[in-house]
């Protein structure tokens, strides 16, 4: 009996070596293979200084306005994301595409993940990038709640806001956002198991329900499997109920012109996890101090400016 027991604990013990072995190599694959990439597709931007890091910064068209573009929560690749929206910006204004750190060919950071801290990030990098204000600006998702602190801190920056799905505060009080204690997206892709769970099936990087296909969804994954787990996209999960709590009671203020787009999904179900007309009425109370504003509703759900992007370009010319 101790004699077979003795065999298991070998052959569990060789067996421990061997999927350890593996994952090392593949992890070594994997960060090989990720330098290749970056060598082979460099940022088609400027890499400038944001807070303790380094940010890309993607600027196209001409036009008096500078437009810029804020993605969403976990959006990889904000240039792919935003790709049609700024084609049709770019025609009459000068856009901006920013990515935060941890997003697309940005470097990552552990500063903390607080509106506060973003919202400075945004503006160091654009001043870095040569881009003065005041900016329309585009959030999506939420970013809202950054163009929703920017505006109120600093009015003269922002020459108006079109605002695409974007969260707003009082959400908090209909969802719970609860934090991963371990970062086991980041741990995945380190191992090289993100890099092979795409290469059998490159849908799984969110590419298809953003309305990608051909090339980009490639594209799309490559970029996804760079960043995904990143410490700042962890971060900025793990803080957003204090990001939602800090900004309560807040509207936009009168000053500034505002629009926001609503997805149809949105406010004809519970796509956000929130009921429809509930989705809605939050969105019409962050609006209450601010006389030049509307609620525009477009077909389409959360991603709304993916096959919108014409109505949307066209709201932001009307702030011009």
């Amino acid at each position: 009996m101790k004699k077979l027991l003795s065999l298991f604990a070998k052959a569990a013990l060789y067996l421990v070596a061997g999927v350890l072995g593996l994952l090392l190599f593949s992890g070594l694959c994997n960060g090989l293979l990720t330098s290749l990439e970056k060598y082979n597709h460099p940022f088609p931007g400027k890499m400038v200084s944001a807070g303790d890091t380094k940010v890309h910064v993607y600027t196209a068209g001409t036009g008096s306005d500078n437009v810029v573009l804020l993605s969403g929560l976990g959006t990889a690749s904000p240039m792919l994301d935003f790709e049609a929206l700024a084609r049709e910006l770019r025609k009459k204004s000068r856009v901006t595409i920013l990515e935060y750190p941890g997003y697309g060919w940005s470097d990552d950071t552990n500063n903390l993940r607080l509106t506060a801290n973003i919202v400075e990030e945004v503006r160091q990098a654009l001043r870095e990038a040569n881009i003065p204000p005041p900016y329309v600006l585009v959030p999506h998702s939420i970013s809202g709640l950054q163009s929703l602190y920017y505006a109120n801190t600093y009015p003269e920056e922002v020459k108006g806001i079109v605002g695409l799905d974007i969260s707003v505060p009082e959400q908090l009080n209909y969802m719970s956002v609860q934090a991963e204690p371990v970062n086991i997206n980041k741990l995945l892709r380190l191992a090289g198991i993100v890099r092979v769970a795409f290469w059998i099936d490159p849908s799984l990087s969110g590419a298809t329900s953003l309305g990608l296909s051909g090339e980009d969804i490639k594209t799309f994954s490559m970029i996804t499997n760079w960043v995904v787990g990143s410490q700042a996209v962890y971060g900025e999960t793990s803080q957003v109920s204090e990001n939602l709590r800090s900004l309560s009671g807040l509207k936009f203020p009168r000053s500034i012109p505002v629009t926001l787009v609503l997805s149809s999904e949105g406010v004809d179900s519970s796509a956000n996890g929130i009921p429809g007309h509930t989705w809605k009425a939050i969105h019409e109370d962050i609006l209450t101090n601010c006389p030049d504003s509307k609620i525009v509703i477009l077909q389409g759900g959360h991603y709304i400016h993916h096959r919108n992007e014409k109505q949307i370009a066209e709201l932001v010319f009307e702030l011009n």
